[in-house]
């Protein structure tokens, strides 16, 4: 093959698939690329959504979340079911992915979430025998001064982070990694201040892993509803996800299911008043998500000028996002007591005003920024 025939390829746990805030962050950072390899292992549906976008494991393995625990895993990897053993790809599948894409690939973008994809990325890094970019979204396991983490930040030609105190770590060893954010398109639809009837509150994205969050928003709502006022939520995604969130709010919440598209997200996000956000909200010094990690639906709230309520953690890497974009004070609750009285005064419309401005400063504000998928595009291309 031809040298002018080598595309860039993309590295991560995920499919391309709009459920998960990873797929629709990597499609953008795919985008400004005439062509490209995906490779993952990990996947939302149980078809391919692009010919490009290879999956290596096995396809039922890959599909369905329970499956992912570590014994189930490792188990499978026993049986030869699974198409890794720990973190090297089976001798058949490296030989063959070496021989169909080693000539094809230019450069490559790799974003483990943790320690174990960390491992993974090496091996698929390894065997195209490419340079490469690191982009650190999340650290969900391990730590990056250590183990396949550290070697990845070491042998990268750059390094990227999603968030202040992940760069801060990553600095202790490169201490030439930079800020690489995530972004989306300004949106078409805007939130308009209640009027009369209930206060609309709405959440999509990943609320799983917030539980306490939850909990404190419906003790919230049960006090207000002592005062008489009324207020309904809306979760933006499918029922199955609520069901399985360990939370006293199920009862309350109007699961809409999932929106295909970001304008149709952007349709039914501006009609509500409030978005709320329900962490990470555990101490940071223990807790891996508050540490490092940002939710990229914070965009998605600010982009419709939506006021933005939560109980995030004051020091947490989020916290700190929302400080430096002016809208972290309603958005650090330490609880219900905190949390009730901000969705009374978002009822009014003065107050309700103020606050969707300040979203929408935000999110204009972090627009005139470079956008990151160029940025990485010009990083892929500078290694090629």
């Amino acid at each position: 093959m031809h040298s002018q025939n080598r595309v860039p390829l993309f590295i991560n746990r995920f499919s391309l698939s709009p459920r998960t805030s990873v797929g629709v962050q990597t499609l953008r950072l795919i985008g400004p690329h005439q062509d490209w390899l995906h490779f993952h292992w990990w996947s939302n549906s149980l078809k391919q959504q692009d010919p490009r976008s290879v999956l290596f494991e096995n396809t039922v393995l890959s599909r369905y979340s329970f499956l992912h625990n570590p014994t189930v895993l490792g188990l499978c990897e026993r049986l030869g079911i699974s198409s890794w053993s720990g973190s090297d790809l089976r001798p058949a599948l490296a030989q063959s992915l070496t021989a169909h894409y080693r000539q094809r690939v230019s450069s490559a973008y790799v974003a483990p979430l943790g320690e174990a994809d960390a491992t993974r990325c090496m091996e698929l890094v390894n065997l195209v025998e490419a340079p490469f970019v690191l982009h650190l979204w999340d650290i969900l396991d391990g730590d990056v001064t250590m183990g396949a983490l550290r070697k990845l930040v070491e042998r990268a030609e750059s390094v990227f982070c999603v968030s202040q105190p992940l760069l801060e770590a990553v600095s202790a060893v490169r201490s030439d990694a930079e800020l690489l954010s995530f972004s989306r398109d300004a949106s078409l639809a805007a939130a308009r201040p209640r009027d009369q009837g209930p206060l609309r509150i709405v959440m999509h994205g990943n609320i799983g892993s917030y539980a306490e969050g939850l909990d404190d928003l419906d003790q919230a709502i049960a006090l207000l509803e002592r005062t008489g006022v009324k207020v309904e939520v809306s979760f933006l995604g499918s029922p199955n996800i609520l069901r399985r969130a360990n939370t006293t709010i199920k009862k309350r919440v109007n699961a809409r299911g999932f929106s295909p598209t970001e304008v149709d997200l952007d349709i039914a996000l501006s009609r509500h008043h409030v978005a709320f956000l329900p962490g990470p909200k555990l101490d940071p010094r223990h807790d891996l998500r508050s540490r490092y990690s940002i939710p990229s639906r914070i965009l998605d709230y600010m982009a419709v000028d939506l006021p933005i309520v939560g109980t995030v953690h004051k020091a947490s890497a989020t916290a700190g996002f929302m400080r430096k974009c002016g809208i972290d004070l309603a958005a650090t609750c330490s609880g219900p007591e905190e949390i009730a009285p901000w969705l009374l005064r978002l009822a009014q419309r003065d107050i309700w005003e103020e606050q969707s401005a300040k979203s929408r400063d935000a999110f204009d504000l972090l627009q005139r920024q470079e956008a990151p998928p160029q940025k990485l595009k010009r990083a892929l291309e500078k290694i090629a």
